[in-house]
């Protein structure tokens, strides 16, 4: 039986079967195309720090976002596909006073999850 069905106790201390150490840590990385020059890009390459937002939507009723409140690029890749310019990030999340590091707002027609 999957440990989520046997209960989230045992799931937030053995994963899977697995007794897991340390400490964890969500990353972001992501490919970006870019017109050559954009301001966009001269932000990334400019290391500037922001928010990252991922957004995945099925319809108005099935729906995740995902916002990383304060971000910099801890490595950015130029690169070219096809005569567009393409960026390689992995985006180093940091502690935001306000809002922490990471939120999740997921939305559903099913009721009653994770009660």
């Amino acid at each position: 039986m999957p440990c989520c069905l046997s209960g989230w106790r045992t799931c937030l201390r053995r994963p899977r079967g697995r007794l897991e150490f340390g400490n964890r840590q969500g990353t972001l990385r992501l490919v970006a195309r870019f017109e050559n020059g954009s301001t966009e890009l001269t932000k990334l390459k400019s290391q500037s720090m922001g928010t990252a937002v991922m957004a995945l939507t099925y319809d108005s009723n099935n729906s995740l976002e995902i916002t990383w409140h304060k971000v910099s690029f801890a490595t950015a890749e130029l690169g070219e596909t096809d005569g567009i310019v393409t960026v390689s990030v992995e985006c180093l999340p940091m502690w935001d006073e306000t809002n922490g590091i990471v939120s999740a707002v997921a939305k559903c027609n099913v009721d009653g999850i994770c009660q």
